[in-house]
């Protein structure tokens, strides 16, 4: 009997202990509590996932959150075995059909390191820590936050790539100016 009760209590912690996908209505969640933290008054709309993150996958490996009125953005891991929240900022949104190549590339990289967990076996989920229940913990400990350097908002874009060549003869969209030259634009 003893060894009955032994196993069932191992193969029961052992379920538990395994890595649970995280739905979109959890994630929401997630994202608006962690929101909370960063602008209270901020309204996280229903979420969208870019369509690489698709896949054939029943279960998304992320998922984006805007606030309404570009009042910030927070992305949530689909995987218990990541930290919760993978990124945020609170103005700004993102648009999953437009988003930047290095912010695609992140996003495709955490996409791998699931699919190599899952492909190692690893089902344990990460232990929680304070960083998922709320802003960073700096933030939530009481000090200042920094403020911005600076106050524009620039972008790699139109119109701030107008005098670059086209891509080629073919096609006539312009190039991204570059994250570096924009950023020391601004400062200068």
């Amino acid at each position: 009997m003893k060894k009955l009760l032994l196993t069932t209590v191992l193969a029961v912690a052992t379920i538990v202990a395994m890595a649970n996908p995280i739905g979109r209505t959890a994630a929401m969640q997630k994202a608006q509590d962690f929101m909370r933290g960063i602008n209270p008054q901020a309204q996280l709309q229903a979420g969208a996932t870019p369509r690489k993150a698709m896949g054939n996958q029943a279960q998304q490996p992320y998922y984006i959150f805007n606030a309404e009125n570009n009042k910030g953005f927070v992305i949530v891991s689909g995987d218990d075995r990541s930290e919760e929240i993978l990124g945020y900022a609170d103005n700004g949104s993102i648009d999953v059909n437009n988003m930047p190549e290095m912010l695609q590339a992140l996003l495709d990289g955490f996409t791998e390191q699931l699919q190599e967990l899952d492909e190692k076996g690893i089902t344990e989920a990460a232990p929680t820590t304070t960083r998922s229940n709320g802003p960073r913990k700096a933030m939530s400990t009481g000090r200042k936050p920094i403020a911005p350097l600076t106050t524009s908002r620039w972008s790699q874009g139109a119109p701030w790539n107008d005098q670059l060549p086209n891509h080629n003869k073919i096609n006539t969209e312009k190039p991204p100016q570059g994250c570096g030259i924009c950023c020391l634009s601004q400062m200068v």
